[in-house]
């Protein structure tokens, strides 16, 4: 089972274990990933939500305009959510997001 697979897994156990063992390796190809991260964010076990919030928070600093606005859709629908609401990390995203270079958009 590779680590997507065990980011989403049914077992709340399996999902925690994938992103503690994410959290301890490099974050060179992350990208993949953000969807998934994204998703745990709202997962309603809370240490996995605390957990993938540390984790993208990690990874946001270095995240390029061009991950974020591969993104946008995802995080937009997402940030709806019970659970995304009741952070300020959403902020941080849409401060980003205004921080794009109009070329880029």
């Amino acid at each position: 089972m590779d680590i997507q697979e065990q980011i989403i897994h049914r077992n709340g156990y399996i999902r925690e274990a994938a992103l503690d063992r994410f959290l301890k390796e490099s974050h060179e190809n992350y990208s993949s990933l953000i969807p998934f991260i994204i998703s745990r964010m709202n997962d309603h076990v809370p240490v996995i939500r605390q957990k993938a919030t540390l984790f993208f928070e990690h990874i946001f600093q270095g995240m390029s305009y061009e991950d974020v606005l591969a993104h946008h859709q995802l995080i937009d629908r997402f940030s709806e959510t019970k659970h995304l609401k009741e952070t300020d990390f959403l902020e941080k995203i849409y401060l980003k997001i205004k921080e794009i270079p109009r070329s880029l958009l």
